[in-house]
This record gives structure tokens, C-alpha cells and sequence, in this order.
């Protein structure tokens, strides 16, 4: 494939959306990845409702999912105390393991369009405004735009920016897995217990998504963990946490990972866009980074069919900066609170979980939601118009 209208670099949750909005829309697309497949495991992920309507703009439905589990109520709480907050969100949301999501985005792929094992090595523009793409494997493309989809630690970001991504660092690391034959009540939890916190999510039938986060490690401490101290972590939550070390063992497949963030970075030009984790990587604390990804690709998708890559590349970061950014800020912030040492603050947020009302939580959760439907309604409006 030499001749294409998008150059897409990254085959994860962002590429390929934004791949199968394009195709779908008639434009040519040549997603590069780095991997020798875009297969993936071992984590789930929970879809909240505006993750689910940027997937209905892209033709992807709630039952193109698969085996994902409509989800009743998010319960926040701590070990003695696990519904402190309980918000019913009546099936507006679904987990499922990630690799259901992306197989089902990949569907959408033709794999002519997918070129494996390189990268975006260098870029020229030609006469005609087009760019001429040199990949590292020595393949070449004709483009009208690049596109970075390729993660936090997007190469084509810091060569871009021209120096390294100044990542900040939380002290938290996150340890994920899926687990079979667990009951549920089709409700989805996270407990907090000192500086730790225990998520589990239903994703098909009787398994679930379950996520440990600590902050009382140091980086060479949490690689030397193994799957006894993580057993012995979440045994530390209580009834709930017992049912779930009980099913750990040596052969349960865990992936470990610091929690970090980044500053967005959405420059405005013809040449290159970013969207997802390569333009604001966020930390996983309100569980929005896939949903963000998403909701880029819903929005760029028709700007990119309907619009030069300039005005595309404007309109874009005018319509998703100010979103992404408070955000990412939010969510930090979310992990901070979450994670606090002082035994006072902690009782002090227990009690917040208690008194504040689901009713205010589910107020603020559909102003969130609007502002997306509201961006989508803006597509199509002029530059001027924008605020």
C-alpha cells in the first residue's frame, strides 16, 4: 500500500478506532505498529456511557462486544464499608476483558491495512502539501496526514516536542488480572484499605477484572512482587478481598505497572495529530483513559473525512483540550485523595463517600456525558463559532 489518505501509528484502542471510523467514512488508512500483533490480554476494562456512545459513532454496538457484562451499580467503599457510595448506572456501562474490545475494533480492519514489526522512521512533505512516510522497515507511504495513536510513550511525541516526555510520577503501582469462576452481583467495586485500593469489575459470566493499587512501594520493591504478595495484599480487604486471593495462584498472568501521567500535548498543524495517551496520558484512577481514546477517535473520524488535516488538526484540539485536561488533572488528583497516609484524612474521605448523595454523583456523571454529546453536535460548526 503505498498511496493512502491517514497514517496511523499505534494498533491499540485509539488506532484502531480511529482506523475503522476513517474506512468506514471511505478514506484509505495504513495503520503502523511496532508489535508483531495486536493481540492483547490478561486486563479487563470497564465502558462507561460515553465510552459506549463514541463506540456507537464509530458502528461499534454494546452487542458487537461480545461476551461483556452489563453492569448494575459502581459501588466505592472501603473493606468495612464496601457500598459507602453506591451509584446505579442501569446497565450504561460494561466490562469485558480488553482483548474483546480490541478484536472487535481490529474486525473493522481489513489487515492489508495493518503493517506489523515498524515504525514511522522520518517524514518529508511534498509539492502537492502530501507527506512522504519512510518506515523502519525500509516501506514507504504517501499520506495527507500522520496521525499518533501510539500510547503514553508515543515515540512520535518526543520527536515532536524534541525532548523526553516529562512524566509525572504518583508512587502508586497497579497490578491487573482477570480471574475465572467468581460469582457476582453484576455490580462493580473498589475498596480502599490504608494506602491500598481493590477493584473488581464482572466481564463474562463469572469472571472478573480485578486491579490492586499501592503506594507504599518503591519501583525495584513492586517488579520483585510475586503473586503470594499480591494474595496477601487483598486477603488485607476484608471478606470480599478473601474470595478473590483465594483464586490467586502461580499460574494467574499479572500486569504491572507504575501510575504515571503526562501533560497534554496537542499542537495544532497540518502535518501530524495526536490523540489518546500520546497526546494526554492520563492516570487509570476514574477509569476514563480508554473512554477518552474513544471519544478522540469519534470526533476526529468525521472532522479527517470532512475536512483539510489543518482545519481538522484546529478544530480538534479546540474541541478536546479543555476536556482531556481537567480530566487527566481530575483523575491525579482522584489518586491522591484515594491514597492518603494521614489515618484523620482517611476517615474524613470515608465519611465523604458516605454523606455525599448518589443522586449529586449521578448529576455530575451525565454533565460529563453531555459535554461529549455536545462536542459531537459542534463538529460541524465554523472555527468561529468555537469556544
Amino acid at each position: 500500500m503505498g498511496e493512502v489518505d491517514v497514517v496511523i501509528q499505534g494498533g491499540g484502542i485509539a488506532g484502531l478506532a480511529l482506523a475503522r471510523s476513517l474506512l468506514d467514512g471511505g478514506l484509505s488508512v495504513s495503520v503502523v505498529e511496532c508489535r508483531s500483533t495486536l493481540e492483547t490480554g490478561g486486563a479487563g476494562i470497564l465502558l462507561q456511557e460515553n465510552a459506549l456512545k463514541a463506540l456507537s459513532c464509530i458502528g461499534v454496538s454494546a452487542g458487537d462486544l461480545g461476551g461483556g457484562h452489563s453492569i448494575k451499580r459502581i459501588n466505592l467503599g472501603t473493606r468495612d464499608c464496601p457500598k459507602a457510595m453506591s451509584i446505579a448506572v442501569k446497565g450504561r456501562a460494561l466490562g469485558l476483558p480488553r482483548y474483546q474490545l480490541l478484536n472487535c475494533l481490529q474486525a473493522g480492519v481489513d489487515s492489508d491495512c495493518v503493517a506489523l514489526n515498524t515504525t514511522i522512521k522520518a517524514w518529508t512533505k511534498l509539492g502537492d502539501g502530501r507527506l512522504n512516510v519512510e518506515l523502519s522497515d525500509g516501506g514507504r507511504r504517501v499520506c495527507r496526514v500522520i496521525v499518533a495513536a501510539d500510547g503514553a510513550h508515543s515515540t512520535l511525541r518526543e520527536r515532536v516536542q524534541q525532548h523526553k516526555t516529562r512524566y509525572r510520577e504518583t508512587g502508586q503501582h497497579c497490578w491487573r488480572f482477570l480471574l475465572d469462576d467468581i460469582d457476582h452481583d453484576s455490580e462493580s467495586y473498589e475498596l480502599q484499605n490504608g494506602r491500598s485500593r481493590l477493584g473488581f469489575i464482572p466481564t463474562a459470566g463469572r469472571q472478573l477484572y480485578v486491579y490492586l493499587t499501592e503506594s507504599s512501594l518503591d519501583e525495584e520493591s513492586a517488579a520483585r512482587r510475586g503473586w503470594r504478595e499480591v494474595q496477601d495484599s487483598i486477603n488485607g480487604f476484608g471478606s470480599m478481598g478473601k474470595v478473590i486471593a483465594q483464586r490467586i495462584d502461580s499460574e494467574t498472568t499479572f500486569l504491572r505497572h507504575p501510575i504515571i501521567d503526562g501533560p497534554v500535548f496537542m499542537p495544532v498543524g497540518p502535518d501530524i495529530i495526536f490523540m489518546g495517551d500520546a497526546a494526554h496520558p492520563m492516570t487509570p484512577n476514574l477509569g476514563q483513559g480508554a473512554a477518552m481514546a474513544l471519544e478522540d477517535a469519534a470526533i476526529l473520524g468525521p472532522l479527517l473525512r470532512t475536512r483539510d488535516p489543518e482545519c481538522a488538526s484546529k478544530l480538534f484540539c479546540r474541541l478536546r483540550h479543555r476536556r482531556v485536561a481537567r480530566l487527566c488533572s481530575l483523575s491525579y488528583w482522584a489518586g491522591a485523595v484515594a491514597h492518603v497516609s494521614n489515618p484523620g484524612l482517611r476517615r474524613l474521605r470515608t465519611l465523604g463517600l458516605q454523606c455525599i448523595p448518589a443522586a449529586v454523583v449521578q448529576y455530575q456523571q451525565q454533565v460529563f456525558n453531555r459535554s461529549f454529546y455536545r462536542q459531537l453536535k459542534r463538529m460541524d460548526c465554523d472555527l468561529d463559532t468555537e469556544t
